[in-house]
């Protein structure tokens, strides 16, 4: 299967006997689009963000070995210490909660609710619908609801159902 636009190949999809495609890994220089470049600002932060956040000393060894034909950039000693908000924030990190089994000891001693919205109504009229979840014996439910005001007897009908049913 050939990719053509503009009267040239573009890329070129070997297809196997379970018809199924893939991508032939061969680039086609394209010296118009890489002599684009050296009219573009040459900020290495601007490169850095262009090129997906790669890191400034890849940058550079693209430049330096000229793996990257048509893109000139002047590295000063400060470049690496500028800062990308976004490439910061992805580096984040949380410390890990404590994991914990059960913290119930006994059946519906400890039950997890949550009301979740409904984006289109249901053809009965439900706009919401809870579950709930038994922390000691992972029992669950789901209620459909008209109202969030039907929620304490919705959890009532659980609470009957789950006793009855855990005994």
């Amino acid at each position: 299967m050939d990719f053509v636009k503009d009267d040239l190949t573009r890329l070129v999809a070997l297809i196997n006997e379970h018809n199924t495609a893939f991508l032939d890994g061969r680039t086609v220089i394209n010296t118009e689009t890489s002599q684009a470049t050296n009219a573009l600002s040459q900020s290495t932060m601007l490169w850095h963000c262009r090129l997906g956040h790669y890191h400034y000393a890849g940058i550079k060894k693209l430049t330096k070995q000229k793996l990257m034909t048509g893109l000139e950039l002047k590295f000063k000693n400060t470049d690496h210490s500028q800062i990308c908000k976004p490439c910061l924030a992805g580096k984040m990190n949380a410390k890990p909660f404590k994991s914990l089994k059960h913290c119930a000891s006994a059946p519906l001693e400890l039950v997890h609710s949550n009301v979740h919205y409904v984006t289109n109504l249901t053809f009965t009229g439900f706009k919401y619908w809870i579950t709930f979840i038994d922390d000691f014996s992972c029992f669950h439910i789901g209620i459909p609801l008209r109202a969030k005001s039907h929620t304490f007897k919705a959890f009532k009908h659980y609470k009957a159902y789950a006793e009855n049913h855990l005994d």
